[in-house]
């Protein structure tokens, strides 16, 4: 009658693919030459990575040009096998804004190498600026998260790439003399602040503009011209700032009191 055959599994390892199903290969006491060959179910107890996983083998059916010759002895096996994290790329997006005082970013990363296997969902990816600054070129840099996999996001091996095509606008404003009157003093100094006639400071800015006269002597219509710039941690850079003067400025005689000596 037919031998008796005894199989013996032996785990494959696998990359996570969102699935418990495994792979093995077999072992089994056949004469030399006889060619064999086997169906069987194979499992792991859940889709996770890990290293040294149970795997269980059921349904094992022998099959091939000499299984004649053999009776199983075993139609079920148990082996172990590892899951490794599924490489992903997260790369971050080139984007364009204009100067708010945050490093936020409204683009979102994207995945450039690597896939979510199903039944997994990707988080909502974010980036931020490498600072608050106006410039080009600037690095933009993912935010880290975790693939919602029912796992802590340990099934992927996640590598965040930045990008350094940041760019953020300076904001435009205008700043415009006031009119003013003093008494001469000799000097061109006015004493009375530019306002923002267009545009804003954002909050945590501040206002850094003077306005001059034209000159140190009397006169009415004259020129006041501003000057100066925001406080804003960059030199005044995250802001375009255009100056309009106002040509109601005056001067008036200083009067003095002429006492004659005795």
């Amino acid at each position: 009658g037919p031998s008796p055959l005894t199989v013996t599994a032996h785990g494959v390892d696998k990359t996570y693919d969102g699935n418990s199903t495994a792979t093995v290969t077999f072992t089994d006491n056949r004469s030399p030459g006889d060619t064999l060959t086997y169906t069987y179910t194979a499992s792991f107890a859940d889709k996770n990575i890990g290293t040294g996983k149970a795997v269980s083998v059921s349904d094992i059916v022998l099959g091939g040009p000499d299984a004649s010759k053999y009776a199983l002895v075993n139609t079920t096996a148990s082996t172990t096998a590892s899951i490794s994290p599924a490489p992903l790329t997260v790369t971050a997006t080139a984007q364009t804004k204009a100067y708010d005082g945050t490093t936020s970013a409204t683009a979102a990363p994207t995945i450039t190498s690597g896939s979510i296997q199903p039944g997994d969902t990707e988080p909502a990816w974010a980036e931020t600026y490498d600072n608050k600054n106006e410039g080009t070129s600037k690095t933009l840099t993912p935010v880290t998260a975790a693939v919602n996999d029912g796992n802590g996001g340990a099934n992927y091996a996640v590598t965040f790439v930045p990008n350094t095509g940041g760019v953020i606008t300076a904001i435009p404003i205008e700043v415009t003399a006031v009119a003013d009157s003093k008494v001469y003093d000799g000097t061109t100094s006015s004493a009375a602040p530019p306002t923002i006639t267009s545009g804003s400071i954002l909050l945590g800015d501040t206002a850094g503009f003077v306005q001059t006269y034209d000159t140190k002597h009397i006169g009415t219509g004259k020129t006041l011209s501003p000057s100066g710039l925001v406080n804003d941690g960059n030199g005044g850079a995250n802001y375009t700032v255009t100056f309009a003067n106002n040509t109601s400025g005056a001067i008036t005689a200083k009067p003095i009191t002429v006492t004659a000596l005795t």
